[in-house]
């Protein structure tokens, strides 16, 4: 089994700035790691992308208790997470979600403007599962109707080979990332695989 370690960097208050102390201890976020969901995961990994120091939240994760009583920074190596993903078989988020409430996607529409577009992208399977376009307004405001076929591979084919950066890293994008389909999709059942 692999193995991941966070380093627990221990600061003190000096004049309204938290200034390293020099106590530093390493500890195992391997469990951890493990029992996250897939969005969590996904949502670490952007983290250490932008170089947030917004990991407090693994030191109760880990359940470590160090020997210290006062401000912290937690730091993970990214390409250390991204070794021990790939080494235990972990990944991130199944879904990649646009659906103007958690991400905006626009697609040029029978070679008109463009349009925003909802859409779900299965990474495991990697395929585009569902699209919907614009159909018109109602009293409630613009609402959505599924694609055409020839629409469903137009986005398909601009997801994958126009912008698939959107799919590796759909947060930088503004992306919603998931476990579950959204409510808006229809029951699998019904899709065309």
């Amino acid at each position: 089994m692999a193995e991941l370690k966070a380093n627990y960097r221990a600061e003190a208050w000096i004049n309204d700035n938290a200034v390293a102390t020099g106590d530093n201890w390493e500890f195992d976020i391997s469990d951890a790691v493990r029992k996250m969901s897939g969005v969590d995961r996904e949502t670490l990994l952007n983290k250490l992308a932008r170089h947030s120091s917004d990991l407090d939240n693994m030191v109760d994760l880990a359940g470590f208790e160090p020997a210290h009583d006062g401000p912290f920074t937690v730091e993970i190596e990214k390409h250390e997470l991204d070794e021990f993903m790939a080494a235990e078989g972990l990944t991130g988020a199944r879904y990649v979600i646009a659906d103007g409430e958690n991400g905006s996607w626009t697609h040029i529409l029978d070679g008109r403007n463009d349009s925003e577009i909802r859409f779900v992208y299965d990474r495991e399977e990697d395929r585009l599962v569902y699209c919907e376009i614009p159909g018109g307004f109602n009293q409630d405001g613009q609402y959505f109707v599924a694609g055409s076929d020839d629409v469903h591979a137009d986005v398909e084919d601009h997801l994958k080979n126009a912008n698939e950066d959107a799919l590796k890293n759909p947060l930088a994008w503004e992306l919603h990332i998931s476990d579950e389909l959204p409510d808006w999709v229809p029951e699998p059942s019904t899709l065309k695989m």
